[in-house]
């Protein structure tokens, strides 16, 4: 009888991210709904040669019923050329809009969409994903719609209505020349990000900049925070970028101000939390101010946002939800 299920990573340790759930020390929503499978394993890798690393362990990988990954697409390459592989392989769709985006048309693209086609299924975060992947040729019966989900029991639940308007995010999706632009004269500031996003950008020396924080540190400057400000480009980063940290500020009950983006939509967030258009720090401005002058409206945002996040945007629910396809 074949093993249950199986997720890849790559990247940062989950080992030691497993471990730091246990313990508390961090949140665990980017085990993707591993710790909600009683009889799931994982192998993780990272560097450039962790698609070699996969391929060594095919046959372990084949031993699987089920695989959960947003990587290793060369292993599922090979399988799909193999009939008598039967694992079920289910891929958690991060970025593959993007991906497709940036490949021209001609064999590599063809042989990619082939092997998601062979796919069980294809978990995608936004109903922009699934239209755009149909749009590049993948076929819309692989495809289905995931809520994202943080980790609701991580976080404080009761806003504490602090003084900082924090703006956190590390991808390339971000735009912090807007934010820069529209809080400008103001108090009380914190950015956390990749040292990437700010280079070329003029700092005011009042505002305070952390990079490569621990989930420990970060929490404490949620716990600081009047409110969550995301901005975001109109097209780049992730292909919902600025999710996580929307999700993870609404866990917190911290009142969020986001640019308009598809996955936004998607989520219904409007009347949740202030949408924005990309690229207006004038309008950006006037939602920060409107939030910085009215506790009464910072505290309904921060009970709807609590609320959102307990009903649908967690891990358990998106657990669940992957359960479906099991």
């Amino acid at each position: 009888m074949k093993n249950k299920i199986l997720y890849i990573y790559s990247g940062g340790s989950r080992k030691k991210l497993i471990r730091e759930v246990q313990e508390g020390a961090s949140p665990d929503t980017m085990l993707y709904g591993f710790n909600h499978f009683k009889d799931a394993e994982f192998i993780e890798s990272k560097g450039r040669w962790a698609d070699l690393f996969f391929m060594s362990r095919l046959f372990y990988i084949a031993s699987f019923e089920f695989v959960i990954s947003p990587v290793a697409i060369p292993v599922l390459l090979v399988f799909s050329f193999i009939p008598f592989i039967k694992t079920k392989w289910i891929v958690f769709n991060i970025n593959l809009v993007h991906t497709l985006n940036r490949k021209k048309d001609g064999f590599k693209k063809k042989l990619l969409i082939r092997v998601l086609n062979h796919s069980h299924r294809i978990l995608c975060l936004s109903n922009f994903q699934k239209e755009a992947l149909i749009r590049h040729g993948v076929s819309e019966e692989k495809l289905e719609f995931v809520y994202f989900g943080v980790d609701s029991t991580y976080h404080d639940s009761v806003y504490c209505g602090g003084e900082v308007i924090l703006s956190v995010g590390k991808d390339k999706g971000r735009d912090y020349k807007n934010f820069l632009g529209a809080i400008s004269g103001l108090d009380n500031v914190s950015i956390v990000t990749s040292k990437r996003n700010l280079e070329g950008l003029n700092v005011p020396r009042d505002v305070s900049t952390y990079f490569d924080i621990s989930n420990s540190e970060l929490k404490k400057l949620y716990q600081k925070a009047k409110m969550v400000v995301v901005t975001l480009n109109k097209d780049g980063g992730s292909d919902c970028s600025g999710q996580t940290v929307v999700l993870d500020a609404m866990s917190n009950g911290i009142p969020v101000i986001v640019s308009d983006r598809k996955w936004v939509r998607d989520y219904g967030l409007g009347g949740i939390v202030k949408v924005v258009s990309p690229g207006d720090p004038s309008g950006l401005r006037k939602e920060i101010d409107i939030l910085n002058s009215d506790i009464e409206l910072r505290k309904r945002m921060s009970i709807l946002g609590r609320k959102k996040v307990l009903s649908c945007y967690n891990t358990t629910h998106m657990a669940d939800h992957i359960k479906k396809y099991l």
